[in-house]
């Protein structure tokens, strides 16, 4: 029997750049658009300075990697953190009704610094970004994000860091069965949790960059030999589904995979906060 990650695996490696619908792209290059629109602007935060700052100050590396929104440069881990931290900061990115998870925030500072990286073509971003959009958003629906979210988890950061394994093991050109490693080892370090709202911590925002970071290095140790878990979602003894949620559905991860693209469900916020306040505001500005 094929495990989840298995079934996602032989998913992506069904469909190269050519076999993915022409509006799926179309969509994935407006969500690139509207991540860096939401993410150049979070170099203005007193907070974000401070961890370029103190981030790079330990960085024997200065050179491999930009630091977006900035004309500093830094090793390609802490550029996978700062830019994904930046993506989240200013609550501009984009997010997915069903999955409540912010993904843009993750995937496409994964690909993006992944693939200048490795020089990687246009083409091949697009498609790593489009197909990461689809495990990541999945694995969100099928993890039963109210009950998630209620056990105190972010599934920004907890389903997030499958889009960024995902986009690094298709741009790494990993196997099959390094790809579901990648996976795997990037559920055993899904993390993230809601204690921010105690004390207004501002961690919340390193949920991204951690998963950007976290999914990238999911790939290269995978490429390397290490060995991740396929069961990672299903496993009865340490499964993120059963660990995280008591409403969690195997099926809705991959239902219809391949015909229903999730990406076409993604939500671009108007305003900068989450998501169920804006019918709030907008109703406050549209009050006679």
């Amino acid at each position: 029997m094929q495990s989840i990650t298995e079934v996602l695996t032989d998913f992506v490696f069904e469909y190269p750049f050519e076999k993915i619908p022409d509006d799926v792209i179309k969509n994935t290059k407006e969500c690139i658009i509207d991540t860096l629109s939401g993410t150049l602007t979070a170099t203005d935060y007193s907070d974000v300075q401070g961890i370029i700052a103190s981030l790079t100050k330990y960085d024997i590396d200065r050179t491999s990697s930009m630091i977006w929104g900035t004309d500093q440069y830094c090793s390609l881990q802490n550029a996978l953190i700062l830019n994904g931290t930046m993506g989240h900061t200013t609550e501009m990115d984009d997010v997915h009704k069903l999955a409540k998870t912010h993904v843009g925030t993750i995937a496409i500072p994964a690909a993006l610094t992944l693939g200048t990286y490795l020089g990687s073509s246009g083409k091949e971003v697009l498609r790593a970004i489009a197909l990461s959009y689809e495990i990541a958003l999945r694995i969100g629906i099928g993890i039963g994000a109210v009950s998630h979210r209620l056990q105190g988890w972010h599934a920004t950061g907890t389903c997030g860091i499958f889009a960024a394994a995902a986009a690094a093991a298709i741009l790494m050109k990993l196997s099959k069965n390094e790809f579901v490693s990648a996976l795997g080892l990037a559920g055993t370090q899904a993390s993230g949790l809601w204690a921010f709202t105690a004390d207004g911590a501002s961690c919340k925002k390193f949920h991204a960059g951690k998963a950007a970071h976290g999914g990238v290095l999911a790939s290269i140790l995978a490429s390397g030999g290490m060995t991740g878990p396929a069961f990672i979602l299903e496993a009865e003894d340490g499964g993120l589904y059963k660990a995280a949620s008591n409403e969690y559905n195997y099926k809705a991860v991959v239902q219809e995979l391949g015909e229903t693209w999730e990406i076409m469900k993604i939500d671009r916020k108007p305003f900068s906060c989450c998501r169920s306040m804006h019918p709030a505001i907008d109703a406050a500005m549209h009050s006679k």
